[in-house]
């Protein structure tokens, strides 16, 4: 964050009914662990399990 270029990160695979809440689930989870001390990279994969398990029902 705070940077340019792109960056990948890995996602939790879920079967999802539906996408309801994934995106506010994602934002949560990145910002926990943004504010927590988790770098970049981690703080987006925090967020990807976080939307994916929102959805996984």
């Amino acid at each position: 964050m705070g940077g340019t270029g792109s960056t990948h990160a890995g996602a939790t695979r879920a079967g999802a009914p539906g996408p309801t809440g994934a995106g506010d689930a994602f934002d949560a989870g990145l910002l926990v662990a943004w504010l927590g001390g988790a770098g970049p990279a981690a703080a987006r994969c925090a967020g990807c399990d976080a939307g994916a398990r929102a959805v996984a029902g």
